[in-house]
């Protein structure tokens, strides 16, 4: 008879989403340092046998029957009465309230539960760095927003029941596929039979190291096997992972459970009983993935080692990001305003992408690539045969094939979808930049003739679209002026594109005259209302845990792509300081005190302090990545004496700019010469915290550095648009690099 072990920390509690049941796996059992009870030896392994699909049921047969041996499940019964502990002073005297029917006891009772309340939310906080989970549902319930499906409208009437909610969500989703069509294209291929990339194998090391890295929070596929046991038992696991890799890849087999995925609806807003109003999360076999991941390296690694993708798309590559797409953009817009030439922007938008890649032409555009051989077999396999269920408050749909696409939540879709659309831009002659399906195409307008070479450029897109089966949203397709008006009327395909004022960029708002208060007006609404909501729920924070909120709750909407909009106007500037002010007077016992005394007291960065320092980190990271896609916007110069670094720029000739970096040198020139410096006047690492000028910021005021360095002030913003409009938007990183050239920086806080 097997006894239960005690529910421990080392004990895995799983929430079973079928059963409402709380799965307890006894981790120190099933953990190899402490017992190897899943061993694979005997099992009969054969590396030459084609049978993918035999020796993954004997393997997930195994591991199923091992993690029933060592767990078991308790019912997962609601809290009643609070959601938080309270103290056995607290019940004693709710005991005497309910007794006594006085007001004086229901005062003292309220006061001492609330007490409780805040010490509960204080340790989840004090804790939310190493797991911000449980704050984050707290938040969440607060919220408007309830997760859940609501009763959904369909042509009969509404949905009564979580299966039939889950059986209308998943007919909707099937509605986005389309159907099978072997479509052939003339492709010409792009390497040399030698460059191919034919076959590949998986060594044993690999898998281990992918299998330490998993995240435990994440949520398991169909399958049921989660990510915290596998990461657990991965040096009992691992071996026998890898030979079933290599099985997988040398027969070109996908076992069939890797193939389903299971969809959770999400709302995101509007009427919650229109059914197309849910986006889908789709959960796939951890395992699967891990193999995914395996592969996905492989193709990256010959892609980008045959310089084989665009330099034009920017969506999930290495050292490319929204970041790097807008500030190439509009580094060209303001050259070309500069020189005083208007700018037709169009703003392209393909309709559910992912969803309706075409298996054959992918397939096509693989072999294009140069992946033949059994690896392009095993991604064809890969592709076939899948399907999809939703799941609804526990309840499955019936499965749903998927007909196209490229799989959703798996580690393998972005770079297929990569090779799919990696042809677009060889198919204009104006500029364009992508983020995955996002397409920006835009033309200076000298003459009439730019006006029909940009249209031009939107009929071959257009027909792109229809030879690859990839329709566009023509609803969210628009056209921007950007500069003095030149009216033209520009068309995509059947449909006519409207023209707009202002346009929401890869999450940033771009204006037609490149000012930046739009987004700093829609970034302050946004964390305004954030923190009203940890204003009603919290009501006050410790110095301790104000960072740690800023950190997760405020920082990344205000500091998301800042150097692209980062203000220069000083109604804006104060805008964005107003939520520093307001946060900082959350903090208990610092209501009274001056903004300054408040920041020095929490020791915490200022907004406009942290906008210098995300600008230096960013040049920094420009200058010594190789082959960063903002490179080329920088321009070298030679050092005229020995002593000093390799990364000096050109000056920039006839720019308000040039007048500073006197008046930089000079300030520069009396730090360095200080004693307190002299030892320190090294580049330090990013990886130790990253690169700030706060030995500037020590030692002169801020006003007088934001005036000499044109920071915060009206001439011109951190990679903000200048005022003048004689100089590019990224040369202003050049000043940024004569401050980098005289090392005079410090660690970044530890809690910045």
């Amino acid at each position: 008879m097997r006894l239960p072990i005690p529910v421990t920390m080392a004990n895995a509690r799983i929430l079973h989403p079928v059963l409402s049941l709380l799965l307890v796996v006894q981790l120190p059992v099933l953990e190899a340092t402490h017992l190897p009870v899943i061993i694979w030896h005997g099992m009969g392994w054969s590396p030459e046998s084609s049978d993918v699909h035999q020796h993954w049921s004997r393997m997930i047969g195994r591991l199923r029957n091992e993690i029933e041996l060592h767990s078991y499940y308790v019912p997962k019964k609601p809290r009643k009465g609070f959601q938080f502990q309270v103290r056995s002073r607290t019940r004693k005297w709710i005991a005497v309230r309910n007794a006594a029917w006085g007001d004086h006891q229901r005062n003292k009772v309220t006061k001492l539960v609330k007490e409780d309340k805040q010490e509960h939310q204080a340790q989840i906080m004090r804790k939310m760095e190493q797991n911000p989970k449980p704050l984050n549902q707290i938040v969440n319930n607060q919220s408007k927003v309830k997760p859940g499906v609501s009763p959904l409208q369909t042509s009969g009437g509404t949905t009564a029941t979580v299966s039939a909610a889950a059986e209308e969500v998943a007919i909707f989703y099937s509605t986005v596929f389309c159907p099978k069509e072997c479509v052939t294209l003339s492709l010409h291929p792009l390497l040399s039979p030698t460059d191919t990339l034919q076959d590949m194998t998986v060594n044993a090391e690999s898998v281990l190291l992918i299998l330490l890295g998993l995240n435990t929070k994440k949520s398991p596929g169909a399958d049921e096997i989660t990510p915290l046991i596998l990461k657990q038992c991965a040096r009992s696991l691992y071996t026998s992972l890898t030979d079933l890799f290599n099985l997988s890849l040398n027969c070109s087999m996908v076992p069939m459970d890797w193939k389903c995925g299971t969809i959770t609806p999400i709302f995101k807003g509007g009427d919650r009983s229109d059914v197309s109003n849910y986006r889908p999360v789709t959960l796939l076999p951890v395992i699967s993935k891990v193999l995914e991941r395996l592969v996905a390296n492989k193709l990256t690694k010959h892609l980008e080692g045959n310089n084989i993708l665009s330099i034009a798309q920017h969506g999930f590559r290495k050292s490319h990001s929204c970041l790097s797409n807008l500030l190439l953009t509009l580094d060209d817009w303001t050259l070309a305003i500069d020189n005083g030439n208007p700018i037709h922007a169009c703003y392209l938008d393909m309709s559910k992408a992912f969803d309706r890649v075409n298996h054959s032409i992918l397939l096509q555009k693989l072999k294009q690539h140069g992946v033949t051989g059994k690896l392009l077999a095993w991604l064809e396999n890969y592709l076939m045969d899948r399907v999809i269920q939703v799941r609804v408050d526990g309840a499955l749909s019936k499965p749903v094939a998927v007909t196209s696409g490229v799989p959703q939540g798996s580690v393998l879709g972005p770079t297929l979808f990569l090779i799919y659309a990696n042809d677009i831009p060889n198919l204009v002659r104006c500029k364009i930049v992508l983020f995955a399906d996002d397409i920006k195409l835009w033309a200076s307008i000298h003459t009439s003739e730019d006006c029909v070479l940009l249209q031009e450029d939107l009929n071959a897109l257009y027909d792109w679209s229809l030879r690859n089966k990839l329709p566009f949203n023509f609803q969210k397709c628009k056209m921007l002026n950007i500069g003095k008006c030149v009216e033209f009327t520009y068309t995509l395909g059947p449909h006519r594109l409207a023209w707009t004022t202002d346009e929401k960029d890869l999450g940033v708002w771009i204006s037609s005259s490149l000012k930046t208060s739009l987004q700093c007006t829609a970034v302050y609404k946004r964390t305004s209302k954030i923190l009203a909501l940890l204003k009603r729920i919290f009501g006050r924070f410790t110095r301790q845990t104000l960072p740690s909120i800023l950190n997760t709750y405020i920082r990344p909407t205000m500091e998301y792509a800042v150097q692209v909009w980062s203000p220069w106007l000083q109604k804006d500037i104060v805008l964005l300081q107003r939520i520093y002010h307001r946060a900082t007077k959350l903090v208990t016992g610092l209501q009274s005190k001056l903004y300054e005394e408040r920041i020095e007291s929490l020791k915490l960065f200022d907004f406009c302090y942290r906008r210098i320092g995300g600008d230096l980190i960013l040049t920094y990271n420009i200058l010594h990545t190789p082959n960063h896609p903002l490179k080329k916007l920088f321009v070298r110069r030679e050092p005229r004496i020995s002593r000093t670094h390799d990364y000096l720029l050109a000056d920039i000739e006839d720019s308000y700019l040039k007048p500073s970096v006197q008046q930089i040198d000079e300030v520069c020139a009396q730090l360095i010469s200080d004693p307190e410096f002299a030892n320190g006047t090294h580049m330090i690492g990013l990886s130790q915290g990253g690169l700030f000028v706060r030995a500037l910021a020590q030692k002169c005021p801020f006003k007088t550095l934001g005036s000499i360095i044109s920071i915060g002030g009206p001439q011109m913003g951190v990679f903000g648009v200048p005022k003048c409009r004689d100089v590019g938007l990224l040369h202003y990183c050049w000043l940024m690099e004569k401050l980098l050239s005289y090392g005079a920086y410090t660690d970044f806080v530890q809690n910045q």
